[in-house]
């Protein structure tokens, strides 16, 4: 088993998407999580997540708008993540047998969705791990 930390840098650029995609496996915790986030203060959630001004603005609108996302907005977290690590690979051009493979063999630590495999599909999210979101 590959397993990949997440990236704090997004790609959160309109793609089309050619191949299968798959939900995460904690999507209802997910979403548990968010409901929680939603009912912060901006400045409740700037001391929770220790950033910036300008990233607060961006991640609170995030977690606000979070159950109105499009689906264009959403992306398969292999392609949603842009770090070092993920920008390495070449996973917009994979073959079929790449694909089955990684899709089996790779995961993804998330703060928020928990363990996601390459093409489970996310939202646009900050959160880091160990973030402590219970009041």
């Amino acid at each position: 088993m590959i397993i990949l930390s997440p990236a704090k840098n997004l790609n959160t650029n309109l793609e089309d998407i050619t191949f299968s995609t798959s939900i995460p496996s904690f999507l209802d915790k997910a979403n548990h999580i968010v409901k929680s986030i939603k009912n912060l203060s901006s400045t409740e959630l700037k001391s929770l997540m220790k950033i910036s001004e300008n990233l607060l603005q961006i991640n609170y609108q995030r977690f606000q708008d979070f159950d109105t996302l499009l689906d264009n907005e959403k992306k398969p977290a292999i392609l949603m993540f842009s770090g070092d690590t993920f920008n390495g690979f070449s996973f917009r051009d994979l073959n079929k047998k790449t694909y089955v493979y990684i899709q089996k063999n790779l995961r993804i630590l998330s703060g928020l969705y928990g363990i996601l495999k390459p093409f489970d599909v996310i939202k646009p999210y900050r959160l880091e791990m160990g973030t402590n979101t219970k009041n």
